[in-house]
């Protein structure tokens, strides 16, 4: 456990920080056959430390460092890693799009179970809860979101979306996941 800040932030305003851990060795790095998570714990207080807490979050991530080499592959930490995925078109069954946690845990092990690393999330954003599943688990996600606008047909006739709001979605998709 390491405390840092305290931040200031203004009454109605943002802030950016960067907290640098010290030492670097004390950070595990994510990889799929030992996908270490970190938590950062974020508390807010009014009127400095010594004021009330009004609100906390927790942040779950991993640590790691992505390489892609047009010649030789994919490299995660400095390792070349072969991705062994599955492609996901859709929510579960009968289940629907309000999948439950358990539901994309089980799913996961099982691929993780035939030796997948990786799942492909085809046409759609995924699910947060899977998400976290799949960073517990150690698989890859490789997030996609499906070009829907600006262009013929056949496409255009789907979705009146233009190439600026698929920008936007694809932004929020990068921040989100």
């Amino acid at each position: 456990t390491q405390a840092v800040g305290p931040f200031n932030v203004p009454i109605n305003g943002s802030a950016t920080f960067e907290i640098r851990v010290s030492p670097r060795e004390a950070v595990q790095l994510w990889s799929v056959a030992r996908p270490a998570l970190h938590t950062a714990r974020i508390t807010v207080h009014v009127g400095g430390m010594d004021g009330p807490a009004v609100d906390s979050y927790n942040v779950t991530f991993g640590v790691r460092d992505i390489h892609f080499d047009p010649d030789t592959g994919f490299y995660l930490n400095k390792q070349h890693v072969k991705m062994r995925g599955f492609c996901d078109f859709g929510p579960f069954g009968a289940v629907g799009a309000a999948t439950p946690d358990r539901v994309h845990l089980y799913r996961a092990q099982v691929l993780r179970s035939v030796g997948g690393n990786a799942w492909r999330m085809a046409h759609n954003p995924p699910a947060p809860g899977r998400l976290d599943v799949m960073d517990r688990l150690g698989m890859l996600a490789l997030d996609e979101n499906h070009y829907y606008g600006d262009h013929g047909y056949p496409y255009g006739i789907y979705s009146p979306e233009t190439l600026g709001q698929t920008v936007v979605d694809m932004a929020d998709l990068v921040r989100r996941d």
